[in-house]
């Protein structure tokens, strides 16, 4: 049983586009010693992974040091990329955001700034079925309406964030790149 769930595993990831976010988030790693890989759901590849810029994220961790909080700022996203990805439905249950939406159409290449914040859900149950029973909290908000435009829970973390290595009460990471950053500043 467990070598058919390894093979089916394998076959997920080599199917998907790990391997190459991977590298790119172990370049981030050696260089700043912080990395984030985001996982998300895919209705075409199953999995989608996606390196994602330590300089737009904040993370926290729990009390054994592991981290359990990501917010992350999309600044690059489109106006039309944000309705492929969302839709219009988070803006149809009231009249203002309505307008706002026509008004965001207007200019389908704006860019937009939408806000995603993972973290431990305060009511968390194991026991429940529902969203109640996912240990994170993923909602996304459009920054420039203050609009939700999605909540929903997971079972573990879709963020993976690694760090070189730590030391004691450090959130980020440290390593050769940052100790080889004072010589990099003497050299500009």
């Amino acid at each position: 049983y467990l070598e058919e769930i390894t093979e089916i595993m394998h076959q997920l990831l080599n199917s998907s586009n790990f391997h190459t976010q991977a590298a790119e988030m172990y370049l981030d790693l050696c260089g700043i010693c912080t990395s984030v890989l985001a996982m998300e759901e895919d209705e075409d590849d199953f999995v989608r992974f996606e390196a994602r810029p330590i300089w737009a994220h904040f993370i926290d961790v729990d009390s054994k040091r592991l981290v359990d909080t990501v917010m992350t700022e999309y600044e690059d996203m489109t106006v039309r990329q944000m309705l492929q990805k969302f839709g219009e439905e988070p803006f149809m249950d009231h009249a203002d955001k309505k307008y706002k939406l026509e008004q965001l159409k207007r200019d389908m290449d704006k860019k937009v700034t939408v806000i995603h914040g993972v973290f431990p859900r305060k009511d968390y149950d194991p026991k429940m079925k529902n969203e109640k029973g996912k240990k994170y909290v993923s909602v996304q908000v459009l920054l420039e309406c203050n609009i939700k435009l999605e909540e929903k829970g997971f079972y573990e973390m879709p963020y993976l964030v690694s760090r070189f290595s730590t030391a004691a009460g450090e959130k980020h990471g440290r390593g050769p790149g940052t100790e080889a950053l004072a010589d990099i500043k003497m050299l500009q």
